[in-house]
């Protein structure tokens, strides 16, 4: 938003996402997964593609993290997302994939992945 001069809507999201970051450290993973999945049913259920793609991307890093894939929905991987955001030039998506990729590498103590995507 903030490339093409849309200040208010970066702000909002760059807020939101603060949000979202704040309440993700506080929560424990099972929460954040059972609130992804919701999120992702409710996406899916009004065509909401940015938001479902950004939920898939959360909760694969959640269940990643937690050992959990016992899910009642679809997930796609992180490489199905990230082809997805370049062909629809989605860059919150790819940012929002890059991120989630990037934290559970560190968490996971891959380090030498984490310096091959940065």
């Amino acid at each position: 938003a903030m490339l093409v001069g849309d200040v208010e809507n970066a702000i909002i999201c760059r807020g939101s996402h603060c949000a979202g970051s704040f309440w993700f450290g506080a929560s424990d993973l099972f929460s954040v997964s059972k609130h992804s999945v919701v999120c992702i049913k409710e996406a899916a259920k009004y065509q909401q593609n940015s938001v479902l793609y950004n939920a898939m991307s959360l909760l694969n890093a959640c269940s990643y993290l937690s050992g959990r894939t016992d899910f009642e929905v679809d997930v796609r991987s992180f490489d199905e997302l990230k082809s997805i955001a370049e062909g629809s030039n989605n860059a919150s998506l790819l940012w929002q994939t890059f991120v989630h990729q990037m934290a559970l590498k560190f968490w996971m103590r891959e380090y030498k992945d984490v310096v091959e995507l940065s």
